[in-house]
Protein backbone atom coordinates (compact mmCIF):
# COMPACT_ATOMS: atom_id res chain seq x y z
CA UNK A 1 0.00 0.00 0.00
CA UNK A 2 1.23 3.53 -0.61
CA UNK A 3 2.10 5.88 2.26
CA UNK A 4 2.21 9.52 2.08
CA UNK A 5 4.89 9.19 5.27
CA UNK A 6 7.24 6.33 3.00
CA UNK A 7 10.29 6.31 4.62
CA UNK A 8 11.94 5.90 1.47
CA UNK A 9 10.13 8.57 -0.58
CA UNK A 10 8.24 6.11 -2.79
CA UNK A 11 4.49 7.44 -1.85
CA UNK A 12 1.23 7.63 -3.74
CA UNK A 13 2.48 7.60 -7.55
CA UNK A 14 1.42 10.10 -10.29
CA UNK A 15 -0.87 12.79 -9.37
CA UNK A 16 -4.57 12.94 -9.33
CA UNK A 17 -6.78 14.18 -12.11
CA UNK A 18 -9.43 15.53 -9.57
CA UNK A 19 -8.29 16.30 -6.00
CA UNK A 20 -10.45 17.87 -3.26
CA UNK A 21 -8.07 20.11 -2.02
CA UNK A 22 -7.03 23.04 0.88
CA UNK A 23 -4.60 25.55 1.16
CA UNK A 24 -1.98 24.43 3.12
CA UNK A 25 1.36 27.31 2.97
CA UNK A 26 2.19 30.21 0.67
CA UNK A 27 5.91 30.79 -0.55
CA UNK A 28 6.73 33.94 0.00
CA UNK A 29 4.39 34.62 2.92
CA UNK A 30 3.01 37.92 1.39
CA UNK A 31 1.81 36.22 -1.99
CA UNK A 32 -2.22 36.24 -1.48
CA UNK A 33 -2.00 39.73 0.74
CA UNK A 34 -0.10 41.54 -1.74
CA UNK A 35 0.37 41.86 -5.47
CA UNK A 36 3.69 38.99 -5.63
CA UNK A 37 4.56 35.73 -7.36
CA UNK A 38 4.07 33.21 -5.03
CA UNK A 39 4.17 28.83 -4.98
CA UNK A 40 0.60 28.12 -3.42
CA UNK A 41 0.73 24.81 -1.50
CA UNK A 42 -2.10 22.52 -1.50
CA UNK A 43 -2.78 19.35 0.33
CA UNK A 44 -5.38 17.11 -1.59
CA UNK A 45 -6.70 13.96 -1.33
CA UNK A 46 -7.77 12.12 -4.67
CA UNK A 47 -11.43 12.97 -5.68
CA UNK A 48 -12.27 10.06 -6.92
CA UNK A 49 -11.04 7.36 -4.15
CA UNK A 50 -13.22 4.56 -3.89
CA UNK A 51 -14.28 5.50 -0.10
CA UNK A 52 -16.25 8.45 -0.72
CA UNK A 53 -18.23 7.45 -3.32
CA UNK A 54 -21.66 5.83 -2.24
CA UNK A 55 -22.05 2.70 0.13
CA UNK A 56 -18.11 4.12 1.52
CA UNK A 57 -16.33 4.19 4.46
CA UNK A 58 -16.48 7.91 3.45
CA UNK A 59 -19.22 8.70 1.89
CA UNK A 60 -19.73 11.93 0.99
CA UNK A 61 -23.06 12.20 -0.12
CA UNK A 62 -24.71 11.20 3.60
CA UNK A 63 -23.08 13.64 6.10
CA UNK A 64 -25.38 13.15 8.84
CA UNK A 65 -24.15 8.96 9.17
CA UNK A 66 -20.55 10.51 7.99
CA UNK A 67 -20.55 12.59 10.88
CA UNK A 68 -21.35 9.64 13.56
CA UNK A 69 -18.87 7.17 12.33
CA UNK A 70 -16.22 9.57 12.26
CA UNK A 71 -17.14 11.17 15.41
CA UNK A 72 -17.35 7.29 17.16
CA UNK A 73 -13.78 6.62 15.10
CA UNK A 74 -11.76 9.26 16.55
CA UNK A 75 -13.40 9.47 20.26
CA UNK A 76 -11.98 5.55 20.77
CA UNK A 77 -8.83 6.29 19.35
CA UNK A 78 -8.06 8.89 21.54
CA UNK A 79 -9.07 6.75 24.43
CA UNK A 80 -6.44 4.54 23.58
CA UNK A 81 -8.98 2.08 21.79
CA UNK A 82 -8.07 0.92 18.58
CA UNK A 83 -11.45 0.70 16.82
CA UNK A 84 -10.98 -2.03 14.25
CA UNK A 85 -7.80 -3.50 12.62
CA UNK A 86 -8.74 -1.74 8.71
CA UNK A 87 -7.75 1.45 9.25
CA UNK A 88 -10.45 3.58 7.43
CA UNK A 89 -7.63 6.37 6.61
CA UNK A 90 -4.61 4.23 5.85
CA UNK A 91 -5.22 4.01 2.34
CA UNK A 92 -6.06 7.64 1.46
CA UNK A 93 -4.61 9.26 -1.71
CA UNK A 94 -2.85 11.77 -0.16
CA UNK A 95 -0.90 14.20 -2.33
CA UNK A 96 0.99 17.67 -2.16
CA UNK A 97 0.19 19.99 -5.21
CA UNK A 98 2.76 23.07 -5.60
CA UNK A 99 1.19 25.97 -8.25
CA UNK A 100 3.49 28.54 -8.68
CA UNK A 101 1.90 31.47 -10.01
CA UNK A 102 2.51 35.41 -11.03
CA UNK A 103 0.04 38.36 -10.76
CA UNK A 104 -1.57 38.38 -14.45
CA UNK A 105 -1.14 34.66 -14.69
CA UNK A 106 -4.72 33.00 -15.60
CA UNK A 107 -5.00 31.35 -11.54
CA UNK A 108 -3.40 33.56 -9.63
CA UNK A 109 -6.10 35.51 -8.35
CA UNK A 110 -8.31 32.53 -7.29
CA UNK A 111 -5.09 31.16 -5.83
CA UNK A 112 -4.06 34.69 -3.97
CA UNK A 113 -7.84 34.95 -2.68
CA UNK A 114 -8.13 31.55 -1.21
CA UNK A 115 -8.01 30.40 2.69
CA UNK A 116 -6.79 27.80 4.88
CA UNK A 117 -10.77 26.78 5.30
CA UNK A 118 -11.90 27.01 2.13
CA UNK A 119 -12.31 23.03 -0.04
CA UNK A 120 -11.32 23.05 -3.45
CA UNK A 121 -11.37 20.64 -6.53
CA UNK A 122 -8.65 20.71 -8.60
CA UNK A 123 -8.23 19.56 -11.76
CA UNK A 124 -4.80 18.35 -13.53
CA UNK A 125 -3.91 16.96 -17.09
CA UNK A 126 -0.86 15.57 -18.43
CA UNK A 127 -0.20 18.46 -21.03
CA UNK A 128 -1.16 22.33 -20.80
CA UNK A 129 0.36 25.73 -20.17
CA UNK A 130 -0.16 25.59 -16.27
CA UNK A 131 2.59 24.11 -14.49
CA UNK A 132 1.92 22.18 -11.38
CA UNK A 133 4.60 19.73 -9.06
CA UNK A 134 3.00 17.17 -7.32
CA UNK A 135 3.83 15.34 -4.42
CA UNK A 136 3.17 11.78 -3.31
CA UNK A 137 5.01 11.20 -0.04
CA UNK A 138 6.88 13.82 2.45
CA UNK A 139 10.42 12.79 1.67
CA UNK A 140 9.44 12.36 -2.06
CA UNK A 141 12.53 15.00 -3.48
CA UNK A 142 11.49 15.04 -6.89
CA UNK A 143 7.89 16.20 -7.91
CA UNK A 144 5.36 14.34 -10.53
CA UNK A 145 5.29 17.14 -13.02
CA UNK A 146 1.12 18.57 -14.03
CA UNK A 147 -0.70 21.05 -15.34
CA UNK A 148 -3.44 23.02 -14.16
CA UNK A 149 -6.53 22.74 -15.80
CA UNK A 150 -9.58 24.36 -13.57
CA UNK A 151 -10.03 25.07 -9.80
CA UNK A 152 -13.69 24.82 -8.99
CA UNK A 153 -14.66 27.06 -5.09
CA UNK A 154 -17.49 26.64 -3.14
CA UNK A 155 -18.00 22.92 -4.04
CA UNK A 156 -21.16 20.70 -2.18
CA UNK A 157 -18.48 18.25 -0.95
CA UNK A 158 -17.14 20.97 1.90
CA UNK A 159 -19.25 19.98 4.73
CA UNK A 160 -18.25 16.18 4.50
CA UNK A 161 -14.72 16.93 3.96
CA UNK A 162 -14.68 19.09 6.92
CA UNK A 163 -16.41 16.43 8.88
CA UNK A 164 -13.91 14.03 7.48
CA UNK A 165 -10.11 15.95 7.44
CA UNK A 166 -10.73 18.30 10.13
CA UNK A 167 -10.07 18.33 14.39
CA UNK A 168 -13.25 19.23 14.79
CA UNK A 169 -15.04 15.75 16.45
CA UNK A 170 -11.62 15.61 17.97
CA UNK A 171 -12.16 16.82 21.85
CA UNK A 172 -9.35 19.59 23.65
CA UNK A 173 -7.30 18.06 26.40
CA UNK A 174 -8.23 19.28 30.28
CA UNK A 175 -5.50 21.25 31.56
CA UNK A 176 -4.50 17.85 33.61
CA UNK A 177 -3.79 16.00 30.64
CA UNK A 178 -1.02 18.15 29.66
CA UNK A 179 0.16 18.54 32.80
CA UNK A 180 0.01 14.89 33.67
CA UNK A 181 1.96 14.52 29.84
CA UNK A 182 4.69 16.56 31.24
CA UNK A 183 4.93 15.31 35.16
CA UNK A 184 7.76 13.09 34.43
CA UNK A 185 10.12 15.97 32.85
CA UNK A 186 13.36 16.18 35.04
CA UNK A 187 15.19 19.04 35.89
CA UNK A 188 16.25 20.86 32.74
CA UNK A 189 19.93 21.97 32.27
CA UNK A 190 20.68 22.08 28.73
CA UNK A 191 18.80 22.92 25.35
CA UNK A 192 20.10 21.13 22.72
CA UNK A 193 19.27 22.08 18.76
CA UNK A 194 19.39 19.06 16.65
CA UNK A 195 20.54 18.97 13.21
CA UNK A 196 17.41 18.14 10.79
CA UNK A 197 18.44 20.82 8.35
CA UNK A 198 15.26 22.56 6.50
CA UNK A 199 13.28 21.63 10.11
CA UNK A 200 12.99 22.38 13.60
CA UNK A 201 13.50 19.92 16.44
CA UNK A 202 14.83 21.00 19.98
CA UNK A 203 15.66 18.89 22.78
CA UNK A 204 15.40 20.17 26.75
CA UNK A 205 17.83 18.01 28.59
CA UNK A 206 18.62 17.09 31.92
CA UNK A 207 22.29 16.97 33.88
CA UNK A 208 23.33 13.58 31.85
CA UNK A 209 22.27 15.18 28.34
CA UNK A 210 19.05 13.01 28.28
CA UNK A 211 16.24 14.86 26.57
CA UNK A 212 13.69 15.17 28.73
CA UNK A 213 10.89 16.62 26.41
CA UNK A 214 11.35 17.48 22.81
CA UNK A 215 10.10 20.92 21.59
CA UNK A 216 9.25 20.29 17.80
CA UNK A 217 10.59 16.96 16.23
CA UNK A 218 10.43 17.64 12.55
CA UNK A 219 12.91 17.40 9.30
CA UNK A 220 13.42 18.58 5.69
CA UNK A 221 10.37 17.43 3.49
CA UNK A 222 9.51 17.69 -0.18
CA UNK A 223 11.70 19.57 -1.92
CA UNK A 224 13.83 19.78 1.28
CA UNK A 225 13.64 16.31 2.02
CA UNK A 226 17.36 15.86 0.53
CA UNK A 227 18.50 18.37 3.24
CA UNK A 228 17.57 15.36 5.80
CA UNK A 229 20.62 13.75 7.55
CA UNK A 230 20.43 9.91 6.50
CA UNK A 231 19.36 7.70 9.07
CA UNK A 232 18.04 10.79 11.37
CA UNK A 233 17.75 9.05 14.98
CA UNK A 234 16.17 11.17 18.12
CA UNK A 235 17.30 10.05 21.74
CA UNK A 236 15.13 7.94 23.94
CA UNK A 237 16.72 7.22 27.15
CA UNK A 238 13.85 8.63 28.39
CA UNK A 239 10.25 8.83 27.04
CA UNK A 240 10.01 12.05 26.30
CA UNK A 241 6.99 13.97 25.30
CA UNK A 242 7.15 16.26 22.45
CA UNK A 243 5.31 19.56 22.48
CA UNK A 244 4.53 20.90 18.72
CA UNK A 245 4.82 24.40 18.26
CA UNK A 246 2.37 24.28 15.24
CA UNK A 247 1.55 21.99 12.46
CA UNK A 248 3.55 22.67 9.26
CA UNK A 249 5.25 19.19 8.42
CA UNK A 250 9.15 20.57 9.00
CA UNK A 251 8.29 20.64 12.45
CA UNK A 252 6.44 17.05 13.28
CA UNK A 253 7.65 14.81 9.99
CA UNK A 254 10.54 13.26 12.79
CA UNK A 255 9.05 10.21 12.89
CA UNK A 256 9.40 9.40 8.99
CA UNK A 257 12.69 8.65 10.12
CA UNK A 258 12.54 7.60 13.26
CA UNK A 259 9.10 5.69 13.88
CA UNK A 260 9.95 5.20 17.36
CA UNK A 261 8.66 8.99 17.90
CA UNK A 262 5.05 7.71 17.20
CA UNK A 263 4.55 5.84 20.69
CA UNK A 264 5.30 8.66 22.29
CA UNK A 265 2.84 11.63 24.01
CA UNK A 266 2.19 14.66 21.88
CA UNK A 267 1.31 18.02 22.64
CA UNK A 268 0.13 20.12 20.16
CA UNK A 269 -2.38 23.19 19.29
CA UNK A 270 -5.62 23.39 17.74
CA UNK A 271 -4.84 25.20 14.37
CA UNK A 272 -6.52 24.25 10.62
CA UNK A 273 -5.66 21.10 9.32
CA UNK A 274 -5.39 19.46 6.09
CA UNK A 275 -5.35 16.03 4.90
CA UNK A 276 -1.53 15.07 6.05
CA UNK A 277 -2.45 16.47 9.23
CA UNK A 278 -5.65 14.34 9.95
CA UNK A 279 -3.70 11.20 8.88
CA UNK A 280 -0.60 11.90 11.26
CA UNK A 281 -2.97 11.89 14.19
CA UNK A 282 -4.92 8.70 12.78
CA UNK A 283 -1.06 7.07 12.48
CA UNK A 284 0.42 8.72 15.67
CA UNK A 285 -2.98 7.07 18.21
CA UNK A 286 -2.78 4.18 16.13
CA UNK A 287 0.59 3.18 16.96
CA UNK A 288 -0.64 4.04 20.87
CA UNK A 289 0.78 7.42 21.06
CA UNK A 290 -1.04 9.91 22.95
CA UNK A 291 -2.35 13.07 21.20
CA UNK A 292 -3.17 16.15 23.87
CA UNK A 293 -4.90 19.06 21.68
CA UNK A 294 -4.37 22.69 23.43
CA UNK A 295 -7.77 23.46 22.43
CA UNK A 296 -10.07 26.05 24.95
CA UNK A 297 -7.48 26.00 27.49
CA UNK A 298 -5.40 29.02 29.33
CA UNK A 299 -2.71 30.85 27.17
CA UNK A 300 -0.43 30.10 30.09
CA UNK A 301 -0.04 26.97 31.46
CA UNK A 302 2.86 26.48 34.18
CA UNK A 303 4.54 22.71 35.46
CA UNK A 304 7.05 22.73 38.61
CA UNK A 305 9.81 20.76 37.68
CA UNK A 306 12.63 19.12 40.06
CA UNK A 307 14.86 21.59 41.31
CA UNK A 308 12.54 24.24 42.34
CA UNK A 309 12.30 24.78 38.31
CA UNK A 310 8.91 26.04 36.55
CA UNK A 311 8.52 25.31 33.23
CA UNK A 312 5.65 28.06 31.65
CA UNK A 313 4.08 26.84 28.22
CA UNK A 314 2.50 29.87 26.21
CA UNK A 315 -0.25 29.51 23.36
CA UNK A 316 -0.01 32.35 20.93
CA UNK A 317 -3.27 32.79 19.20
CA UNK A 318 -2.09 34.53 16.13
Amino acid sequence: MFDIFARDGKGWPGFPKRSYAKLDQVEPLNAGLTEAAGAFCLDVVDADWHEFASGGRFDLSNTSALRASISDYWSYLFQRRVPSPLDPYASAPIYRIEISANPGDAHYKTLADLNEDEWILVELVDTGIFDADVFGALLQQVPVPAHLRKITRAIPQTNALNIVFSPDTWSDAQQSDIEGALSSVPALQYLIGIDVRQGAAIGLAEANQDIGMYFDLGGGVYRNAATRPTNLQFCWRKNAPIVLSHWDADHWSGHTSDPKALARTWIAPKQNMTTKHIQFANKLLRAGGTLHIWGNLPANISISLPGNQELDLRRCDL
